[in-house]
């Protein structure tokens, strides 16, 4: 597998191609040097993606938390009323 032009691949599929036994891999170094900054960039992305994803998800718990604790103690002076 090649890069051709300006294609851009998905980084995995260009570490596997650079790294499998299987495939013919004629790259040159700087292509290589390329795949790999991609994937580490790709990796990075990932962990960022799910932190943030998990920081509005703490958001979002914590905001049920406070809507149900509200509902509660008004559902708690009906009837105790």
């Amino acid at each position: 597998m090649q890069i051709y032009g300006a294609v851009i691949l998905h980084p995995l599929v260009l570490m596997f191609c650079c790294l499998s036994d299987d495939v013919e891999c004629n790259w040159t170094e700087k292509h290589r040097q390329l795949a790999a900054w991609a994937f580490g960039r790709w990796k990075f992305y990932q962990y960022a993606s799910l932190r943030v994803g998990l920081h509005y998800f703490l958001l979002f718990i914590a905001m049920v938390t406070v809507v149900v604790v509200v509902t509660v103690k008004k559902l708690l002076r009906a009837v105790t009323a």
